[in-house]
């Protein structure tokens, strides 16, 4: 697929056929985000900003990728497209607290990504972001189901990393304002625990 490098955040395309990685330049530390075919040898770069580009998620159409970037102090979220003709642009900007996009929903709708303790959705298309919930540790990798009802995510609250799941249907997702009650999270969350 390609030469041997420090390669991380892997994200499958929705066609199947191509995979967004960031890869970090051994000698001066930097990551940019590469797009790979996984047949045939073709390979794009999509970033090129000496900026840390980092943790690619595709569109659900395969058009565009989010990911984090780390221009400014804060690490905030950019869109771009991937057959790179347009130059990215920020699409989540907050300072002081780090962002990094983990999911896109397949309706296209909803953007899920981490910010500390918080697992935050942007709307798409007008980029209004909303903390879904607020967990009581980090953190991570907030996943939608493929039919967009419930997110996975992993946190640590426990003391050891243990996968939850928590009702996340598009419905919900609108009207997430009128729920703010901790005891309404708690009480649809169900724990998986990995071995």
């Amino acid at each position: 697929m390609g030469e041997p490098a420090v390669y991380s955040n892997v994200d499958l395309a929705p066609n199947g056929k191509s995979v967004a990685v960031d890869k970090t330049d051994t000698g001066n530390q930097n990551a940019d985000v590469w797009i790979y075919e996984l047949q045939g040898e073709s390979t794009k770069r999509v970033t090129f900003d000496p900026a840390i580009d980092a943790m690619p998620v595709w569109s659900p159409d395969g058009t565009r990728v989010v990911f984090s970037c780390s221009r400014k102090k804060t690490c905030d979220i950019y869109m771009k497209t991937t057959d790179g003709a347009q130059e990215e642009k920020a699409i989540e900007e907050t300072p002081a607290q780090d962002k990094y996009p983990s999911s896109w929903s397949r309706d296209g709708k909803f953007i899920l990504y981490t910010r500390e303790t918080e697992l935050c959705f942007l709307t798409v298309p007008d980029w209004k972001s909303q903390l879904f919930l607020k967990a009581p540790s980090a953190v991570k990798n907030g996943q939608f189901s493929p039919d967009g009802k419930w997110v996975a995510y992993a946190s640590n609250e426990s003391g050891k990393w243990e996968c939850h799941i928590v009702s996340g249907c598009a419905r919900e997702m609108s009207s997430v304002q009128r729920r703010r009650q901790p005891a309404a999270v708690e009480k649809r969350r169900q724990r998986a625990f990995l071995p």
